[in-house]
């Protein structure tokens, strides 16, 4: 029995020394790659909360959403002029500024491509929807990886042409452009592993879906997956604590990487820069 008990041990041992970082606690991975994710809310609240909370965080890569070019001008070029090891990619759209900036730091990333499009589902009168996409390479262990930055579509009486519809025909169409908002994401996935391989993955951003709806669940048939908390929810009232309800802002990852953590800012400062909550986590890669 003794025998037995020194073999079973010893397979153990030798399963847990070679599966990788899928066999590793979280608290136990240390982070290679840092990420905050963050809707603005058009630096329409409070543009010294949202600074106090840039700064304090200085992550390895930020992506906001609602990047209007008033948030340019009040937050995100000056954040950059504070802090000079941070560079923005995907700053424009064609000639429209791109409302889902990348920036990054430059001192631990280097930028190989990057990329924007504006989502074909959804209302095409704003330019806010939409992806941007970069292939990093990490200086310190010469890693590449792929971070891409997405606002899920909405649907409004106001928009033109759907002044008509019905609450619940909204929330159908809704239902149907987030999901083809996935499947394009899906697109530029397979498009960049086709040039630079099948890299390790983070997809970031406000994609307006919660884990229990459709487009959730096809993002997660695609291999992707995040942390987000049942009954966490994500948008608040400006300068309120969230009540309970569900998510729709997320760090999504592939196969390549590995949560060490994943937390929801609610501190006093944050809550007043946006009606949304800023998503703050650490990847480490699966092959370190």
């Amino acid at each position: 029995m003794k025998r037995i008990k020194a073999i079973l041990c010893a397979l153990t041992f030798v399963f847990v020394l070679f599966a990788g970082c899928s066999a590793k606690a979280d608290n136990m991975i240390s982070a290679d790659i840092t990420l905050l994710t963050w809707n603005i809310f058009m630096a329409s609240a409070d543009t010294d909360a949202l600074s106090l909370t840039l700064d304090g965080a200085l992550t390895d890569i930020f992506t906001f959403q609602e990047c209007t070019p008033e948030a340019y001008e009040n937050v995100v070029n000056p954040f950059v002029r504070r802090n000079a090891a941070y560079k923005i990619a995907c700053r424009k759209i064609g000639e429209k500024a791109c409302r889902t900036p990348i920036l990054f730091n430059e001192e631990k990333l280097t930028l190989v491509f990057s990329g924007t499009e504006v989502f074909r589902e959804s209302y095409q009168g704003s330019p806010s929807k939409s992806a941007a996409y970069c292939v990093f390479t990490d200086k310190s262990g010469n890693k590449s990886f792929i971070v891409i930055n997405m606002h899920g579509a909405v649907t409004r009486n106001k928009y033109a042409g759907y002044e008509d519809y019905t609450q619940e025909e909204l929330a159908e169409l809704a239902v149907e452009w987030r999901k083809g908002n996935v499947r394009q994401v899906k697109e530029i996935v397979d498009r960049l592993f086709n040039v630079y391989g099948e890299l390790p993955v983070i997809m970031a951003g406000d994609c307006n879906f919660a884990a229990d709806s459709e487009p959730y669940k096809i993002i997660t048939s695609y291999g992707f997956k995040d942390k987000v908390a049942a009954n966490t929810k994500s948008t608040h009232e400006v300068g309120l604590l969230p009540t309970e309800g569900k998510a729709i802002d997320h760090v999504f990852i592939n196969d390549g990487f590995k949560f060490s953590s994943y937390e929801m800012l609610t501190d006093r400062t944050t809550l007043l820069a946006s009606d949304h909550c800023p998503i703050l986590a650490g990847v480490a890669f699966c092959n370190s």
